[in-house]
């Protein structure tokens, strides 16, 4: 019994030897670098007779872009925002903002 349970234990970790050994195929595919970027900005409460919205701060932002997955927001003031989504409303006192698709 002895001897059995060494030759299953030999053809088991042969197996697994030669199993173990064949080559992985890693591919990601065309990679798209996104282009057309645009970003609409329209300040909460801003009309005709308030240009400069209603003097709360909050701005909503729209970024669209072609082949983008993400969008991310870097605010002057170190902050940085990370989002799937193409809408963002925050409240901005005086900050600038650069947008990465």
């Amino acid at each position: 019994m002895k001897k059995f349970i060494q030759k299953i234990a030999i053809v088991t970790a042969l197996m697994m030897l030669f199993s173990a050994c064949q080559d992985d195929d890693h591919t990601f595919g065309d990679i798209n670098t996104p282009n057309g970027l645009e970003v609409h900005a329209v300040l909460q409460g801003e009309d005709g007779s308030n240009p400069n919205g209603d003097g709360s701060g909050i701005v909503s932002f729209t970024a669209t872009a072609n082949n983008a997955l993400s969008y991310k927001y870097i605010f002057s003031d170190g902050n940085t925002l990370s989002l799937q989504t193409e809408k963002l409303r925050k409240g901005l006192l005086s900050t600038a903002l650069t947008l990465i698709p």
